[in-house]
């Protein structure tokens, strides 16, 4: 819940619903929640009715809401603030300089957002290290803030990367000698986009629409690499949720036999 936008949530906990009611009774499965701090909903078991009435008891309120500034976000509030100034008869701030007051407060939730999953996946090998054998972690959520791919600056176009490379590679070495590997799975189901519509010929800035598509493909790349480092698969661009979390637990029984 922390990393995934509010309608997108309702979506996967329907899918996740739906995988835990047909859950083959193979190996034990415990249930996390990471919302504001990291929560044990159900400890391991094979038995699916317990595991679907924790999935039930999760309140969403939404208290995240404040960490997901999208990019629209960022443009209605612009625009919020040149109605007021002309309501109010002050001078506008230029459009440029209060884009780049909003995406430094943007950026300001990311970190957040980040540092937050990355202590929660950290105590979450911890707590799971004691268990013999591999254990896989199904991730479901709509964003991986821990990007460690390449991002696009906006005017100069400079590749640039970002921070917390360190930080992941710590976090997937962690994950790993607790034999735990990591299957994410992107909720926003399937999304098209294409190279054309990321590189126009002869702009120079992105829009709205190819930012947004840059932002796909970094977090594609991280689920990827954390993935491979941890010996799990990711998932993305499928609308079948509950096909791949069965698909993500069959790897682990087969891993077994």
């Amino acid at each position: 819940m922390l990393n995934t936008e509010f309608m997108d949530r309702t979506y996967g906990r329907q899918q996740m619903l739906k995988f835990l009611s047909s859950m083959p009774s193979v190996q034990p499965v415990a249930l996390f929640a990471l919302g504001s701090k990291l929560q044990m909903l159900q400890g391991f078991t094979q038995s699916s009715d317990a595991l679907v009435a924790a999935a039930k008891s999760i309140l969403d309120k939404n208290e995240n809401a404040h960490l997901l500034t999208s990019e629209r976000d960022l443009e209605d509030a612009a625009q919020m603030d040149a109605d007021l100034a002309v309501m109010t008869g002050l001078a506008p701030a230029s459009p440029a300089s209060v884009l780049q007051s909003l995406r430094a407060e943007q950026a300001f939730q990311t970190d957040v957002r980040i540092r937050s999953t990355l202590i929660s996946l950290q105590a979450l090998a911890q707590m799971v290290a004691g268990y013999p054998g591999r254990k896989n972690l199904i991730w479901l959520s709509g964003d991986f803030p821990v990007a460690f791919g390449p991002e696009f600056d906006k005017d100069s176009r400079q590749l640039n990367y970002l921070l917390y490379q360190r930080e992941v590679h710590e976090l997937t070495g962690l994950l790993s000698s607790s034999q735990i590997a990591v299957y994410p799975i992107d909720v926003h189901g399937l999304q098209m986009h294409s190279l054309s519509s990321v590189m126009g010929p002869g702009s120079i800035g992105f829009s709205q629409e190819q930012r947004q598509t840059l932002a796909r493909w970094n977090t594609e790349f991280t689920m990827s690499e954390i993935a491979k480092e941890t010996g799990g698969e990711a998932f993305y661009n499928q609308n079948d949720l509950r096909a791949l979390m069965l698909r993500s637990l069959d790897e682990g029984t087969n891993y077994y036999r």
